[in-house]
């Protein structure tokens, strides 16, 4: 074997890996497949050696993913190189696998190289997985595997809506949460909720269990309901019937259960919960405190993955997170119904726990990292310094607030950052960053892609427009008005920023987002000529195609856009990025994770070919194997391919002022 192929064994292998019994079974299955290349009919393989080894292991992923940990899988072994899958067995060899191949030969093939290489678990079978699937005897013992130049995943359930959820398949009743009780003594699990219900959120206290979720099993709610269960008496009880809340935190405390939950009335989807008490014995439920500010933290940044309690009872009261401008802050519910601010914070308090006297609570400080804080005397107390050294021996800008008030008088919270050794006499080139959600908020805290840009020498201006949570119901609500007064608003504070930082260059503007920042991108392609170049990310062009292709397009679309293709047309279409594509005159980067079932990678295609067609300069990424959260949990290797598409991108047009613009 050459030298080359050598390599990509060892170092790909190592990425996924592969010990090195199992990358010598791999060589060996390499030397096979070049011997049976004329056989098996391979693409020029010796000419593509080092794709082809790279397929293969990148194939074992599939192994890594609880999915698909069974006793048991069915494989195609078809793929678009004419490569048979047995790469899937060599990784796992305890596990049996039905290799199928719809070409006979290769069938064969495939099974004299299994029998060299001594794999006694797999069998070829002539036929498609796809009729395999739907086989009965083959249902329940069996999941169905797929390498990733494979057509796709063939489903063995009837599908519901959403079908696909949180960057994988939400199929049936097989992709939904349950509540289950362990039974230790005799090491098995009983399961304690229906087939059909999905477990949102739960609590455990003295042998009760307390869950909040949605049976469904064609398309699923808004609404919740939550259903306590005594495993010991066998007891189940409905304490808030289904249709009637959309159900947050669930905490079972001495008194009975306490709920944040929320009628959707009037403010839909996106309304504020208010927190409730309920008598698990009666089952009456009163409101306690009705709140002005989301429980939970709602600020933006890319530093965070994990995740933690955001509210947690002890001693009566109950300890939360609640974010209030651009702060997120501990609060107590107390148990005479009455809420205070615990620990006031200027950055944001992330997740928390206590046992009623002490209180430990994870928080980014102003342009600071993760790090752990206690409360003293009413004070937020630093208790860590993980991230100290690194922060003291890096340039981190620092951020200037700049808040402004628009054309109807209301106030806008805005920062900015600029890059080191920044000089007063000199012009820079700007990005406007454009925050998710849109019920998101920007603060304080650090943010890479934004410390990245100044570190290449852009100043990023940012602010929470209107559609962003922390400033109540009205200063959120963006029904039906997706591209007016957001837009308004960011365009008003883009004005804002050159007046504060006059050493902006106006020519050499880029505009920066991701979710609904890479929608507003797409808008601002539409809608102005003053940014020199643009870089939208995960983004939605056509919310007609998004309802039905998005894991929320029944629930956030219908909500947000005020109705859906059937009922009004007009109104997703009319705030849709596509109908403007025709005004385009903005080079764009798109960015796309192809496991996005959020802002489906169609969205972006769809704006692309626009592009293209009005002849506008345009690029398109796509990462594979990331999902809507590649920018915050994303492979390390695809976050910095991502930022360097950025940088290059704004490199090419921002840098220097193009040729023949003109900004009015």
């Amino acid at each position: 074997m050459n030298k080359r192929l050598e390599h990509y064994i060892t170092e790909h292998g190592r990425l996924v890996g592969l010990d090195g019994q199992a990358a010598e079974k791999l060589e060996h299955y390499m030397e096979l497949v070049l011997k049976y290349n004329e056989s098996v009919n391979l693409t020029a393989i010796t000419d593509r050696d080092e794709f082809v080894v790279k397929h293969l292991i990148d194939s074992l992923d599939l192994i890594h993913d609880q999915r698909y940990r069974k006793a048991a899988s069915v494989m195609d072994v078809g793929t678009g190189a004419g490569l048979p899958g047995i790469p899937l067995a060599i990784a796992s060899p305890d596990k049996e696998f039905v290799l199928m191949d719809s070409l006979a030969k290769r069938v064969k093939i495939v099974g004299e190289i299994a029998a060299e290489l001594g794999l006694d678990n797999v069998t070829a079978i002539h036929g498609r997985a796809e009729e395999l699937a739907r086989e009965a005897a083959y249902r329940e013992q069996f999941d169905l595997c797929v390498s990733r130049a494979v057509s796709g995943l063939s489903v063995l359930a009837e599908y519901c809506l959403p079908f696909v959820r949180k960057g994988g398949w939400f199929v049936s009743y097989k992709g939904k949460n349950y509540a289950e009780e362990v039974d230790s003594a005799a090491g098995a699990l009983k399961k304690l909720t229906p087939d059909l219900f999905n477990v949102e959120a739960f609590d455990v206290k003295d042998g009760k269990i307390l869950c909040a979720g949605c049976e469904y099993r064609d398309v699923i709610s808004s609404y919740s309901e939550v259903r306590l269960y005594e495993p010991g008496s066998g007891e189940e009880r409905t304490l808030v019937e289904p249709g009637v809340y959309s159900v947050g935190e669930v905490l079972l405390t001495d008194g009975g259960a306490v709920l944040s939950m929320s009628t959707l009335k009037p403010w839909g989807t996106g309304q504020l919960h208010d927190w409730y008490r309920c008598d698990t014995t009666t089952g009456e439920i009163s409101v306690a405190a009705v709140m002005d500010r989301c429980i939970g933290c709602a600020g933006v940044t890319d530093i965070v993955n994990g995740s933690g309690k955001s509210a947690v009872a002890a001693k009566g009261c109950v300890w939360f997170i609640a974010q209030r401008g651009y702060r997120a802050e501990v609060c107590r519910l107390n148990a005479d119904d009455t809420v205070e601010t615990v620990a006031p914070f200027e950055g944001a308090a992330l997740w928390l726990d206590t046992d009623g006297e002490r209180l430990l609570f994870t928080a980014c400080a102003p342009n600071g990292l993760t790090e752990l804080y206690t409360v003293r005397d009413g004070e937020a107390e630093k208790r860590t310094a993980h991230n100290d050294a690194f922060l003291k021996s890096h340039d981190v800008a620092q951020v200037e607030y700049i808040p402004f008030t628009n054309a109807e008088g209301i106030s806008i919270d805005g920062w900015v950052l600029k890059p080191a050794c920044f000089d007063p006499e000199k012009r820079y080139p700007g990005v406007l960053e454009i925050h998710g959600g849109p019920r998101g908020a920007y603060g304080t805290p650090f943010m890479h892609e934004m410390q990245a840009l100044c570190g290449a020498g852009y100043v990023v201006f940012f602010c929470n427009p209107r559609g962003s949570e922390g400033y109540g119901e009205a200063f959120a609500d963006l029904r039906g008005k997706y591209g007016d007064i957001d837009y308004a608003d960011l365009m008003a504070f883009t004005d804002h920023a050159l007046q504060s930082v006059p050493q902006l260059d106006p020519a050499r503007l880029g505009a920066c987002g991701g979710s609904y920042g890479g929608f507003m991108c797409n808008w601002i392609e539409g809608h102005t000529d003053r940014f020199a170049a643009l870089a939208s990310q995960r983004s939605i062009s056509n919310w007609v195609s998004d309802y039905g292709s998005s894991e929320i397009g029944v629930t956030f679309d219908v909500n947000e856009l005020g109705g859906d293709p059937w009922s009004d047309h007009d109104a997703l279409w009319r705030q849709s990025p596509l109908k403007y594509a025709d005004r385009a005159k903005t080079p764009i980067l798109f960015i796309h994770a192809l496991q996005d079932y959020n802002c489906t990678v169609g969205q972006g295609i769809e704006m692309f070919t626009a592009m293209k067609r009005f002849g506008v300069a345009a690029r398109m990424c796509l990462f594979e194997g990331e999902n809507h959260s590649l920018s915050r949990s994303g492979k390390p290797r695809h976050r910095i391919r991502r930022l360097e598409e950025i940088f290059n991108w704004f490199g090419k047009y921002l840098k220097e002022i193009p040729h023949n613009r003109v900004v009015q």
